[in-house]
This record gives C-alpha cells, sequence and structure tokens, in this order.
C-alpha cells in the first residue's frame, strides 16, 4: 500500500496534528519514563513544569544565571531537580559580560538588543506591543557580570536524553563548548532567531555546524513565531535528533 494521498497540504497539516502535539512527540522521541534532561536557560521554570509533567520521575538539571529569576526557579517543588546559577558557553569564566534587560528578563543573555531594530514590534509600533519604545528602550542592555562554564567542564560522564537550550542567541556558544556532551545526548530542543531584535542575527548554519558533526539532524520545527507587524518570521523551535 501506497502513502495516504491528502487534496492538499493544509489536510495533511490537520491529520498531523490529530496524532501530535509538543508533549506527545517528546514522549516519542524520548522513550522512558526517568529521561535525563538539561534545561539551559531555565529562567524561572515553566520549561520545567512542561517536563514533569510530561514525566514525573526525570531528572533534570536546570542552568539560569540571573539571580532574580533563579530565586523563582527554585521555589519550584519537584524532586530529582539539580538547580545551577551561572550561565553556560564556550568558555570557563567567572565574570563574563552579560545583558540583562529589566523591560523583559527572558530576552537576557550575551547578545545586546538592537535599538535600531527593524523587526522589534516594541521599538516600531509600540501600541501593538503595550509599552512605549522610551520605556522599552531606557530598560535594556544593563550590563551585569555572570560566571559561565562550558557544559563539557560541568557535566558528568552519563548519558543525556535531552538538552534544551533558550539562551536568547547563545545557542551556538553553548553547542561549541559541549561538543563531547553532545556526542551522549540523544535530542535536542533549541530557539533559533531570525529578526534584528538583537544585534547578532542568527541561521541554521551556526548551530548545525556544530550539531551535524555529532550526528545531529533537523526532526522537526515545533513553533514558528509569525511576527504581525511585517509579516516575516522571527524565531523558531526547533528539534534535532540523531539519525540512529
Amino acid at each position: 500500500m501506497g502513502e495516504v494521498e491528502y487534496k492538499n497540504n493544509l489536510e495533511r497539516t490537520l491529520e498531523y496534528f490529530r496524532h501530535f502535539d509538543r508533549k506527545g512527540l517528546l514522549k516519542k522521541l524520548v522513550n522512558k519514563d526517568e529521561p535525563v534532561i538539561l534545561d539551559i536557560g531555565a529562567s524561572v521554570g515553566q520549561t520545567l513544569k512542561e517536563f514533569k509533567e510530561i514525566w514525573p520521575n526525570s531528572y533534570v538539571h536546570c542552568f539560569e544565571p540571573l539571580v532574580e529569576s533563579y530565586n523563582e526557579l527554585v521555589k519550584n517543588n519537584f524532586k530529582r531537580v539539580k538547580y545551577n546559577n551561572f550561565a553556560l558557553g564556550n568558555e570557563n569564566s567567572t565574570r563574563k559580560k552579560f545583558y540583562y534587560h529589566k523591560v523583559q528578563p527572558m530576552l537576557s543573555g550575551f547578545e545586546k538588543i538592537n535599538k535600531r531594530s527593524k523587526d522589534s514590534i516594541a521599538i516600531n509600533n509600540p501600541s501593538m506591543a503595550g509599552i512605549s519604545k522610551g520605556e522599552f528602550v531606557k530598560n535594556i542592555n544593563d550590563e551585569i557580570t555572570v560566571e559561565v562554564k562550558t557544559l563539557d567542564d560541568c557535566w558528568f560522564s552519563g548519558d543525556i536524553d535531552i538538552i534544551k537550550l533558550d539562551a536568547q542567541g547563545g545557542e551556538s556558544k553553548i553547542f561549541e563548548g559541549a561538543q563531547e556532551t553532545l556526542k551522549r545526548t540523544k535530542v535536542v530542543l533549541t530557539e533559533l532567531h531570525f529578526y534584528d531584535l538583537y544585534e547578532n542575527k542568527k541561521s541554521f548554519s551556526d548551530i548545525e555546524k556544530y550539531l551535524h558533526p555529532a550526528g545531529f539532524r533537523l526532526y522537526d520545527i515545533s513553533h514558528i513565531s509569525k511576527n504581525p507587524m511585517n509579516g516575516r518570521t522571527d524565531w523558531v523551535d526547533v528539534i534535532y535528533t540523531k539519525e540512529k
């Protein structure tokens, strides 16, 4: 029997959603009850809660460098969770420059926000964002310092089922410092930014030059964030797995 024929691509996609959602897909890719997960850029625990809902007995290692977010993160009452108050990157440093964005702490990272951004809704269409341009610009790019380690230097030798990254443009540097760890990892979940909110744009090649040598290939684009102001794609959530 050949493949099922669909009238159009929309019909095919709707059939997909009848069988899969993000949680169901992750359970399919990680078919075990007690997976080991690294939650990099854990913020206050949004994704940690998702992981614990899917796998209550999972072992999760959270990494969050911002003190205020870390203090909220550790309030999550989950077992088998280890909290780490430092950043990950391509080098070890006790004091690395980090940009804190008070207006939206979740945007904080090693990348500076671009005040001349043409894609930022807050800068170009404040009424749509619900915040004035002046307020947004005033509360970004505060320089602080954080401790940074490479994943290869701070991780033990065991296998990892999922590495999840939400590093606001710092993903490629984290992968650069995790080459040995990636060899022992099954699934990678990460964001990829295309818009000019940050001063440095990213592309698939920035992360795949580290993921491909470790055996990873793109499995799914699990979320696409569209810009309602100009119609472009701002960022995507992607899932990489090993072909084996």
